[in-house]
């Protein structure tokens, strides 16, 4: 008698909401994405506005260890190392990312220098996904941050560079309307259905 396969359990996805608003067009974008991913997700949604985040001590050349912070930082980074994979719902604000996805990136640093934490091993080979929105008609607008995203989380802590959708929206819920946006978020995830991406050592990429 054969036995039926059991079931792959599903792939714990961070969804890491960036923007100043509730149910904004990156955000959207995002869930378009999560809709469409060809394989089951576990979705932890990680609004950022909803915790308190502070502003990293920069003590690398102190001599100092970084000091312990009473905030939510160290909770939310156990929900990102927990995770197999990344998806960060990113808007374009003057032409960069929000204050709130920096400092929390910027707390990375001290993470980096927390042995206990093992933050590059954890991070090593976990795949990324990027959905932006620009309200700008040039797409092109978005490149700095989509090379600064690639930069810190690729080329820097060796993450597997899934893809970026970029869609365009101004006022609330406009990247609906927009064909080519939601295209490409449909298509963002398919790299979780491969083998490579999901278990393989990382490669190098590029930005779009």
């Amino acid at each position: 008698m054969t036995e039926t396969p059991r079931p792959e359990r599903p792939i714990r996805l961070a969804l890491i909401i960036a923007s100043h608003r509730r149910n904004g067009n990156a955000e959207l974008l995002a869930e378009t994405a999560v809709a469409a991913a060809p394989v089951p997700l576990e979705v932890d949604r990680i609004r950022l506005i909803d915790y308190r985040i502070e502003r990293y001590p920069d003590v690398r050349h102190s001599g100092s260890p970084v000091p312990r912070i009473d905030d939510d930082y160290d909770a939310v980074l156990r929900r990102v190392l927990d995770a197999d994979a990344l998806l960060l719902a990113v808007p374009v604000y003057w032409y960069s990312m929000p204050g709130v996805l920096k400092d929390f990136l910027d707390r990375w640093s001290g993470s980096l220098r927390d042995p206990e934490v093992r933050f590059r091993e954890r991070m090593r080979g976990k795949p990324v996904f990027v959905a932006t929105v620009v309200s700008d008609e040039d797409r092109s607008v978005a490149e700095p941050l989509i090379k600064s995203l690639w930069l810190t989380c690729h080329y820097y802590l060796g993450m597997r560079w899934g893809g970026v959708a970029v869609g365009y929206g101004d006022r609330p819920g406009d990247v609906v309307n927009d064909a080519q946006g939601m295209a490409e978020a449909r298509d963002l995830l398919k790299p979780l259905a491969s083998e490579d991406i999901r278990q393989g050592p990382p490669g190098r990429g590029a930005a779009r």
